[in-house]
């Protein structure tokens, strides 16, 4: 289960760049990085537990000591953006891209980063790098879809979102959109099926049970 949450933070298993693709930069004796390993996992451990605020102090100075690490400026940019700074947030991954451009998720983060800001063309060229590089990443996908609704491509938005659902048939936000797309075509039998879903993995979430309330309400089903 934790090594499934890293994964989804962009720590395991991420892009192709070989251990020397920060350039010129040489690499540090390790004997001389342990605290900020160790200010870094402590960092990680924050961001699982959802306290950004108090992530920004530490990440922040240990880019400002270690600007050659992807690790760093990724785990800094997942704070901004988790705080609304999506500017600061942009900042952060473009620093961690330029030493690691093939992590598929970090593009998606970048992607989702532009998106916020309404940067909606650099958003898209980013989140089709990010699945060009790996296609079955769902919230790629999800958001590359929010990015179509808003352009009026439904048809294309329903797409991604039904990919989203083919490669992770857990991830409560991607049947939510599709639910969603598909009650706006007012095919509300699909929409309840997904929202459905939505609300089974997310059972708490007032997204979740107000979309599915609104469309059992067009079923006549009060």
């Amino acid at each position: 289960e934790m090594v499934n949450r890293l994964r989804s933070l962009g720590y395991v298993g991420g892009g192709t760049s070989p251990p020397g693709a920060a350039g010129s930069n040489p690499g540090r004796d390790p004997k001389d990085m342990v605290g900020a390993f160790r200010a870094h996992s402590k960092a990680v451990d924050l961001q699982l537990k959802e306290r950004y605020a108090e992530v920004l102090p530490i990440m922040e100075r240990l880019v400002q000591e270690s600007p050659e690490s992807v690790e760093f400026f990724n785990t800094l940019g997942i704070a901004y953006l988790e705080l609304g700074r999506a500017a600061d947030a942009e900042k952060a991954f473009a620093a961690s891209l330029r030493i690691a451009p093939d992590n598929a998720r970090r593009l998606w983060r970048m992607g989702e980063a532009l998106s916020r800001q309404n940067k909606l063309d650099e958003a898209v060229i980013h989140l089709e790098a990010s699945l060009a590089i790996a296609p079955d990443l769902a919230v790629a996908h999800c958001t590359l879809g929010d990015i179509l609704g808003q352009r009026g491509k439904a048809a294309e938005a329903i797409k991604h979102y039904l990919a989203a659902v083919s490669a992770s048939a857990n991830l409560g936000k991607a049947h939510g959109r599709l639910g969603v797309a598909y009650a706006q075509q007012k095919k509300f039998a699909e929409a309840e099926k997904h929202l459905r879903r939505y609300v089974e993995l997310e059972p708490t979430s007032p997204h979740a049970l107000a979309n599915l309330g609104n469309v059992l309400f067009e079923l006549r089903r009060a």
